[in-house]
């Protein structure tokens, strides 16, 4: 996947959250504290629990391609978690 693919697949996944919480009028700062686990990072399995929050097919390889994009863009480091 190139960066500029990345950067688009992370510019979609905020544009529909933001269309989400706008819609069930949800803080997603309050969503995102509620799903991590304590460190002030978010895993994939936290990060998939957010997505599935908003109403994202969490499976598959689309799923793949956005959990891939978001840590290529916020894990530059691969540490395996981004702070959100």
């Amino acid at each position: 996947m190139t960066p500029e693919k990345a950067d688009q697949i992370v510019t979609d996944i905020f544009a529909m959250m933001k269309r989400y919480i706008a819609y069930n009028e949800v803080n997603l700062f309050d969503l995102f504290d509620d799903l991590e686990q304590g460190d002030g990072y978010f895993n994939r399995d936290e990060f998939t629990q957010a997505l599935a929050k908003c109403n994202f097919k969490v499976i598959g390889p689309e799923h793949e391609d956005r959990i891939y994009a978001v840590f290529m863009v916020y894990d530059r480091q691969r540490t395996r978690k981004f702070d959100y």
